[in-house]
């Protein structure tokens, strides 16, 4: 969003065991973006490992030090030495690179999917109920010359019509289209001033 190549993006914001993702905060006081809403999301982490690798070899884990820490009891009970990574999915690609099976990831099993990785374990959290909050932003720098959709993002918090845009959403194309059903709303002219004073 900082380079304007994109103007949507899904960021996390706090996880029931990790608490605050406090890098996020960081990032939202310095660029210009807005926050669209917060949604709760169940998250179950998989250890990843080449095809063909056994449990029993694993010596070494990968992953985000978020995630790491949310299966901080699996990782002490099969004694492997937990190895910080950018992100889980990183995680994932780093041990499909490397191509030792002495050695294991942390992360989702789209990841899995993704790098031709065996799922040797899954559910692995701590805390089964693994809630991550994420929060939609939109990139108001390009604001002029949207619709009236993008624009009115900024109300979110205080109309419970955009809200509806975003809750139980499944998909980012589903979230596009909700979106985008919004330029049919009809805002006062008052409520239009104000979207206006929040984006400006």
């Amino acid at each position: 969003m900082a380079d304007q190549s994109v103007d949507f993006a899904l960021v996390p914001v706090e996880n029931s065991q990790g608490g605050s993702v406090l890098e996020t905060y960081d990032l939202l006081l310095e660029y210009r973006a807005l926050v669209v809403a917060e949604v709760a999301l169940q998250v179950d982490h998989c250890l990843l490992a080449l095809p063909g690798a056994k449990r029993d070899e694993i010596k070494r884990v990968l992953s985000h030090p978020q995630a790491l820490a949310q299966c901080e009891a699996f990782i002490v009970r099969e004694h492997l030495e937990p190895i910080p990574a950018y992100d889980t999915a990183g995680a994932a690609k780093q041990i499909q690179q490397e191509g030792r099976k002495d050695q294991a990831a942390i992360a989702g099993r789209r990841a899995a999917e993704l790098y031709g990785l065996e799922i040797l374990a899954e559910r692995i959290q701590t805390v089964q109920e693994n809630i991550r909050k994420v929060a939609p932003l939109r990139d108001i720098a390009r604001r002029r010359g949207q619709s009236l959709a993008q624009m009115a993002l900024a109300w979110v918090l205080r109309d419970p019509r955009m809200t509806s845009a975003v809750n139980g959403v499944s998909s980012v194309k589903q979230l596009d289209e909700n979106l985008a059903a919004l330029d049919r709303l009809d805002f006062s002219q008052g409520e239009l001033a104000e979207i206006d004073r929040l984006t400006s």
